[in-house]
């Protein structure tokens, strides 16, 4: 059954693959058949299947569900190398339910490479089709696009660097008035985040020429507006998860901030954004509603841009935020101006150090951590003339952007409003290191030692966080005494980085444009950042070091083989250095290593000097490595600073004395998917081998990562191999290899990866079963390893509106308070057992039967001991149904002997039941009594005392009350016929099963089924009363596009206090009241009834209608009436009824 399980899973997956055709197409030879809105300067051109690919999109589970690395649904996407990847994808929703049910046709996905855990895929799918940025470590972002509006199966395939920014400069301005985050340090603890996503609730507008750019005149073609809106927003979010872990959603109306040409003015001077900056905070408060989004912004073609600091959260300047430009499109227009701008929303201050073109009067001083333009996205680059780094931003924030923004998200403005997505996710954990003191013009390499307890990929970074007023010279300069020098450098897989980098040292320089090593005294802050690489949202953890420059000490750096040399393999080289006072203090190095790389300088693994004196000159053995692009580096022991040669070396000829051999102990070895795989290797010598030998390891699958505990290793020691980043099932046959000299053995392991914990089967209820007992045992196959289950059962297919969620270690459950009856249930289960968590079980569903449990208030009940009198428990059942069966399903109380009491039960219409009469009479004393009845239990005979709590046949059959309504006040009746004692009721309950039943009293916001607004009002009678339960209070009862038409005499009662709001968005007004005129009519008391959209309002009336403390809310910014009486319609006011626009 196991392999059957695979191969299925093969199948389907070569299915998908197969019917997703990427073929490259010429574009001279495709009909222009609309705009062109992002020309790369190089890219290529594809044909793809919209439909299949939409099919694809839309079947994916949500996030909610499944893991996205546990995704069955697969896209293969095209590459710009034209390379093909495949990816898994889960679906996201990036708007509120009321936005996303009026675009249907829109939807948002994210997804993870099947070969590369360092890549991932963010995806929109709008009007314009499919459209995707690639994020992958190592090779930068990649972008799918339309390549001409209106073509949905042609895509343009571009890296970012070959999209050019075309449109005119960019200018930003923000106001910095109010923010709540006041820590301007950089010398900040280890830890930043709490591996939790905040959602914030984004109101985004859009001026009549932004909809006009992309073709929208009105209101009918919003689709065009929102696709855009969605794919700026969706790639926003793609780097605001990554980078600071927070997600934007578009709120339920924000498409009515969308402003069309035939609307006539919209209010917004669309060249200047310094008056759109107050005109959109007014515009959202008055048509979303203040209360209704936590951010807002407005995109626009003129102006440029400008936002509040730090104002998520604030009432009064949360939509101050503004993006112009006249070509709102692409990459540049998302990330350079839309991310920036919202950037400064959170609290990010500008990063660079200019005051060159528009860097000008705009630089932050205690932030200004980017040399000239920067290049991160809170700076400016591309728009400071001579100080540019580099023409665009890249998608990343600067040290110091996550720091102003994570805290204020965590603990400023930003904590006010969210709504936090918890995760397991853990953040890497740091080892700590100190300052260093380093000679001046010498290189030096930053190394952060992470690990990360979830086994996730490490991206890394590092970043200086120098800054001050701009009095320096851009690009900086050696004598520079202050301010930033060193460039930010995108992440990395390699936790090291080299100042300046490696390609400059390599070339024997120690400075190019914008990585300058100091020549001069001074001191250089860097923060390193570690970050989890999860394909969604990641934890990062930071780590300052200070380097401080001394000018009595450098320049170090290796005096020979500075030109091209050639080495024979054992020969004698001595190597020399200049010491240059690094010796003394505050330096202090007294001895370096002396690495030998064979790949032109870009690794050094090879130990040619673990540690020898500082001294100057050191004499080395050459090794069996032949090369002819070999590089030495004398680095610094216990310090960070190096240098290079500046020349390759050849190393030519062979060696020999000795030998040595590898083993695996373990050689074959398993572990389960997503699990390290460890071995140890063992280095043997013989014949007196005495020198280190270095492992390496080949035919790792793709993605797989190889780590050694120690590496070289000398003769008699050993390594602990561990291989991480295997994320297919199988077996894999690797190669370890050790070099020491000319000597080159190898050694065999086999790597197998166990299959995913399957996901169990349901067995009980089956599938759609009807009529199930409200106390359903719920059963599936028992996992042969199981070591516990996850059970769910919710209301919804989605398992949002949760009625059981459980973790036991049965392959059943039964549960102890009854469900809800005549309901619809979804349920599921996943395993978890020693290869982790399963994926779910495919969700089934169970109506149970219409059976419905009542108790009384009144217990528990004193029992009078005076002989023959009888004393009453009172139950009232609001609800309606005919009774087919009668159980009690609960009756407890103590008494000195139960043999005296006569136990009846009388109906609403006064029929009673002598149903337990006076049990172990004549048997002795029997105290107390725990017992239930049932006409058909299996057994009439129950013990003395009557105490096990089990099931029984009445005296007299509790069939009698069959047939009768339930609705209305029960009563229970016990007669004391001895008289020797008093006693207590503790407690009693029954179970009514009936047909035609109708629950009066509204206990959930759902908008269909038992219990629900909609189904009482459907179901009650006139003059029935229809209540809402005692938890229903500060709730919100949204009817979708349905709404409430009443035509019957019936009291909707509630306290206006416990503010409870009815809102629809239907195409007529919410409550729809069709009574007669004569007559009870509809009344409803204490409740908040809103418009339903802006031409309509609340309430239509053509009968009679009695409004008690009743809150009427108009359609913001509406001039409609809030009541629509038609002609003899009679609408009756009392109490406090008010409007509200």
């Amino acid at each position: 059954m196991r392999f059957r399980g695979i191969l299925f899973f093969i199948l389907i997956t070569a299915f998908q693959v197969k019917s997703q055709q990427w073929n490259i197409v010429n574009p001279n030879i495709i009909v222009d058949k609309g705009i062109k809105d992002i020309q790369p300067d190089k890219y290529i051109l594809y044909n793809m299947d919209d439909e299949t690919m939409r099919s694809l999109l839309w079947s994916a589970p949500s996030e909610s569900d499944i893991d996205v690395s546990k995704s069955n649904t697969t896209i293969s996407v095209a590459m710009p190398d034209a390379t093909k990847e495949l990816f898994r994808v889960v679906r996201y929703d990036m708007m509120e339910p009321e936005l996303a049910a009026k675009f249907p046709e829109i939807g948002t996905f994210y997804g993870i490479s099947v070969n590369n855990p360092l890549k991932s895929i963010r995806i929109d799918y709008t009007s314009q089709g499919f459209r995707a940025v690639i994020n992958s470590m190592g090779e930068g972002r990649m972008y799918i696009d339309h390549y001409q509006r209106s073509d949905l199966n042609h895509r343009i395939v571009y890296y970012r660097k070959d999209l050019t920014n075309k449109g005119p400069k960019w200018g930003c301005d923000f106001v910095n008035d109010e923010h709540g985050n006041n820590d301007k340090g950089v010398n900040g603890g280890s830890r930043t985040g709490n591996c939790t996503l905040k959602t914030y609730r984004l109101a985004l507008a859009a001026n009549i020429e932004y909809c006009q750019f992309f073709g929208a005149t009105s209101s009918s073609q919003s689709a065009l507006v929102m696709s855009a809106v969605t794919t700026a927003i969706n790639r926003v979010n793609e780097v605001y998860e990554s980078e600071v872990a927070v997600r934007l959603i578009l709120v339920a109306n924000t498409n009515n901030l969308f402003f069309y040409l035939n609307n006539g003015d919209d209010g917004y001077t669309n060249g200047n954004g310094g008056s759109m900056l107050t005109q959109n905070q007014t515009k959202c408060d008055a048509i979303i509603g203040t209360a209704n989004y936590d951010i807002g912004h407005v995109f626009s073609t003129g102006g440029g841009g400008v936002a509040q600091l730090g104002c998520v959260c604030s009432s009064a300047n949360k939509a101050k935020g503004v993006t112009g430009n006249n070509a709102p499109v692409g990459d540049s227009f998302t990330i350079d101006y839309v991310a920036h701008e919202m950037g400064h929303q959170f609290n990010g201050n500008h990063t660079f150090y200019s005051a060159v073109g528009s860097c000008s009067g705009n630089q932050s001083n205690s932030t200004a951590f980017e040399p000239g333009s920067g290049t991160t996205i809170q700076a400016y680059a591309g728009i400071c003339g001579s100080t540019n780094v580099q023409s665009n931003s890249e998608a990343y924030f600067h040290a110091v952007s996550l720091q102003e923004m994570t805290q204020f998200v965590m603990s400023g403005n930003g904590n006010n409003c969210d709504v936090e997505i918890g995760s397991s996710n853990n953040a890497p954990i740091i080892t700590a290191q100190p300052n260093y003191s380093v000679p001046i013009s010498t290189p030096f390499a930053l190394t952060l030692t992470a690990s990360d307890p979830d086994g996730h990929p490490i991206k890394y970074r590092w970043d200086q966080m120098n800054g001050g007023s701009a009095t320096q010279p851009m690009p900086p300069q050696s004598t520079n005494t202050s301010g930033p020098v060193f460039r930010s450098i995108n992440e990395s897989t390699s936790p090291t980085r080299y100042f300046p980098g490696l390609a400059t040292i390599l070339a024997g320089n120690t400075a190019n444009t914008w990585e300058v090593i100091p020549s001069v005294a001074r001191s250089l802050s860097f923060r390193g950042v570690a970050q989890d690489f999860t394909g969604v949202f990641g934890c990062f953890a930071v780590q300052n070091v200070t380097i401080t420059t001394v000018a009595t000490a450098g320049p170090f750096n290796i005096s020979n083989f500075n030109s091209a040399s050639t080495w024979n393999v054992g020969d004698t080289k001595n190597i020399t250095w200049n010491v240059a006072n690094t010796t003394a203090s505050p330096v202090s190095c007294a001895n370096v290593s002396i690495l030998l790389s064979t790949d032109g300088g870009l690794t050094y693994p090879i130990t040619l000097a673990a540690s020898t004196p500082n001294d100057g000159n050191q004499d080395i053995i050459v090794p069996a490595n032949t090369t002819t692009t070999g590089r030495i580096m004398v680095k610094a022991v216990g310090n960070v600073f190096l240098d290079i040669n500046n020349a390759n070396i050849t190393i030519s000829g062979s060696g020999g004395g000795g030998t040595f051999e590898l083993s695996a102990t373990p050689s074959t070895v398993s572990a389960c998917l997503g699990n390290p795989l460890n071995t140890v290797i063992g280095v043997t010598g013989s014949g007196g081998f005495s020198s280190p030998v270095t492992l390496s390891v080949s035919g790792l699958p793709m993605g797989a990562i190889a780590t050694f505990s120690s590496n070289p290793v000398n003769p008699g020691s050993t390594s602990n191999l561990t291989i991480t980043g295997i994320n297919t099932l199988g077996n894999y046959n690797i190669v370890v290899n050790g070099v020491s000299g000319a000597q080159n053995k190898t050694v065999n392991v086999t790597l197998s990866v166990a299959n995913q914990t399957p996901a169990p089967s349901l067995s009980l209820p089956l599938n759609g079963a009807t009529v199930v007992s409200v106390t359903p045992v719920l059963s599936w196959t028992a996992g042969v390893n199981a070591i516990s289950y996850d059970l769910q059962v919710a209301y919804d297919v989605s398992f949002h509106d949760m009625v059981i969620s459980t973790n036991i270690n049965n392959n059943s459950y039964q549960p102890v308070t009854p469900l809800y009856g005549a309901t619809t249930f979804y349920w599921r289960v996943r395993m978890t057992d020693n290869c982790g968590i399963s994926l779910w079980s495919t969700e089934r569903t169970f109506t149970t039967e219409s059976c419905f449990y009542y108790n009384p208030t009144d217990t528990p009940l004193n029992i009078s001991a005076t002989g023959g009198q009888s004393v009453y428990s009172y139950l009232t059942i609001p609800d309606r149904g005919d009774i087919t069966d009668l159980n009690i399903t609960d009756l407890r109380g103590t008494i000195l002997d139960v043999s005296d009491l006569k136990f009846s039960l009388f109906n609403p219409s006064n029929i009673s039941d002598l149903f337990w009469n006076m049990p172990c009479d004549g048997r002795d004393i029997f105290p107390d009594f725990d017992i239930k009845f049932d006409d058909e239990a299996a057994n009439s005979s129950w013990p003395c005392p009557p105490t096990n709590g089990l099931t029984y046949i009445p005296s007299s059959p509790l069939s009698t009350l069959d047939g009768y309504q339930m609705k209305g006040s029960w009563k229970l009746g016990i007669q004391n016929q001895g008289g020797s004692s008093d006693g207590v009721l503790v407690a009693w309950e029954i179970k009514n099963c009936v047909n035609n039943f109708c629950r009066l009293t509204v206990d959930h916001t759902r908008a269909s089924g038992a219990g629900s607004l909609v189904e009482a009002i459907n179901c009650a009678l006139p003059g029935d009363t229809i209540r809402f339960a005692s938890n229903i209070q500060n709730d919100t009862f949204f009817l979708g596009i349905q709404n409430l038409v009443i035509n019957k005499s019936i009291f909707i009662e509630c306290d206006i206090n416990r503010n409870i709001h009815i809102m629809s968005s239907a195409a007529s007004a919410t409550l729809v009241c069709t009574t007669s005129t004569s007559g009870n009519g509809l009344k409803i008391k204490g409740v908040h009834i809103h418009s339903s959209n802006q031409g309509i309002g609340a309430i239509q009336n053509t009968g009679k209608l009695i409004l008690d403390d009743v809150i009427m809310h108009k359609w913001p910014g509406s001039a409609t009436a809030t009541i629509m009486n038609t002609s003899g319609a009679n609408t009756l006011l009392i109490g406090n009824c008010k409007v509200i626009d």
